[in-house]
């Protein structure tokens, strides 16, 4: 989810084509994620290559079954 949610600012502002969450700032859980059918996310802030998100997982119904907030998160290297 979290790299679908960013997709386009990796594009146009980051530069790079993998962003990766460090950290989790909150997560909770409200239900069994078995029932999750698709997420909801929010970008909170990005600068250059620094993306904050939030993300909800919700269940066919809407009900949200977890909560993820990112802390910042950083270009991805790969190595070859």
């Amino acid at each position: 989810c979290f790299q679908a949610l960013v997709a386009s600012l990796m594009d146009k502002h980051t530069g790079t084509g993998l962003l990766l969450p460090l950290s989790v700032r909150k997560l909770r859980t409200y239900g069994s994620t078995q029932r999750a059918a698709y997420c909801i996310g929010s970008i909170v802030s990005h600068d250059g290559n620094v993306v904050e998100a939030d993300i909800d997982l919700v269940d066919a119904q809407g009900e949200v079954l977890m909560v993820v907030c990112s802390r910042p998160s950083q270009p991805g290297k790969i190595e070859r």
